[in-house]
């Protein structure tokens, strides 16, 4: 297993590491939403509101659907060309992206535990990690207070 560390973030540096994690695994996946949406919605105002926001609003999704689709259209087009499809070893997981998947569900977990009651149950966040790489332990996410 090697040496451990340990860092101290922020809520919301701990949410960013997160989402960064995420989009790691997911875009090698060729899974392109979250990262479309992201780069669609950089610097929107979601708190104004009235006619011109809902114009914008509109504007970003037809970006974000249009991005989705080109990155997913040359994800195909490149590596189809090439002979890859969804049953050759280029497809599978890698070990860091299951080990990105692991330390990405102990960090949503934990912070689903630490979300106010009542909270929903009924969210994907709310299931125990499910461990897919089996050579490093689990993320341990402790909630620690200011000393």
């Amino acid at each position: 297993m090697g040496e451990k560390y340990e860092i101290r973030l922020t809520e919301r540096q701990l949410k960013l590491v997160n989402q960064a994690l995420e989009m790691f695994f997911r875009m090698q996946t060729g899974q392109f939403r979250d990262y479309a949406d992201l780069m669609a919605f950089k610097n929107f105002d979601y708190k104004r509101k009235g006619p011109e926001w809902d114009k914008e609003f509109d504007r970003r999704i037809q970006c974000r659907d249009e991005f989705q689709k080109a990155l997913e259209e040359s994800y195909r087009r490149v590596f189809r060309a090439k002979g890859y499809d969804e049953t050759s070893p280029f497809s599978r997981n890698t070990e860091d992206m299951e080990c990105a998947i692991d330390i990405w569900e102990a960090i949503r977990y934990k912070l689903w535990q630490d979300l106010p009651e009542p909270k929903s149950h009924w969210r994907v966040d709310s299931n125990p990690p499910f461990h897919w790489y089996k050579e490093e332990p689990l993320a341990e996410i402790r909630k620690v207070t200011d000393e």
